[in-house]
Formats: structure tokens, sequence, C-alpha cells
């Protein structure tokens, strides 16, 4: 920590995650009809609640998104509130920018294909 190597990497880290949240965000911005994503100025995921209309729990989301791949976080699964709200918590810090946009393809394909099914 003396020679400053810990400040410097994360000044990097704090520009990678930057730029992977940013490429999420852009990679979700078409789905503005099931997803209300939000950029957050720090951070290594993102808390984007789902759009009223859609009429499927987080939980359901998330067991669907499971069986495609893909690793969606509930957020009513880490609330204590008798009456949790519905979001997914969405992780971007590993992946590159590739594999999100692809993510974020196969997200909002589930999304959409269990709003239609209601």
């Amino acid at each position: 920590m003396q020679s400053g190597d810990f400040a410097t990497h994360l000044r990097r880290m704090r520009r990678t995650y930057a730029k992977r949240q940013a490429s999420l965000v852009r990679a979700l911005a078409g789905a503005t009809d099931v997803l209300d994503v939000q950029s957050d100025p720090s951070g290594m995921h993102l808390c984007c609640d789902l759009r009223g209309g859609i009429g499927v729990s987080d939980a359901e989301i998330s067991a669907r998104a499971t069986e495609q791949g893909l690793c969606v976080r509930a957020l009513s699964s880490h609330a204590v509130l008798p009456d949790p709200p519905d979001a997914l918590l969405l992780g971007y810090a590993a992946f590159d920018e590739a594999t999100l946009g692809r993510a974020s393809e196969a997200l909002v394909t589930v999304l959409r294909d269990l709003a239609k099914s209601r």
C-alpha cells in the first residue's frame, strides 16, 4: 500500500467497472418496456426495477434466466420486508462488454417471453 500500487489498482478497477456498467446499461436500453435500468455512480452490479405491467415476479424471472444459463438474482430473495420490491440484481464486474451484450439480449428475451405468457 505504501508503494501506491493498491491505489493504482483501485483507479484501474473503477474505470473498468464504469465501462462495463455503461456497456450493460446501453445493452439494456431497448428494454425499457420491461426494465427500469438506471446507472449507478459506483459498484459492481445494477439493481433494475421491473416495469409494473410485466406481471411476473423477480423470483420467477431469476429461475427462468437460470434455465437459460444466466445468473440473475431476484432482489426479493435478499429482502426481509413482508412485501419486497420486484427487481433484478445484475452483476457486471466479472464480464467483458461482449459477454454483457449477449447476456442482456438473452435476459430481454426471457423477460418478453414471460410477459407475453401472462
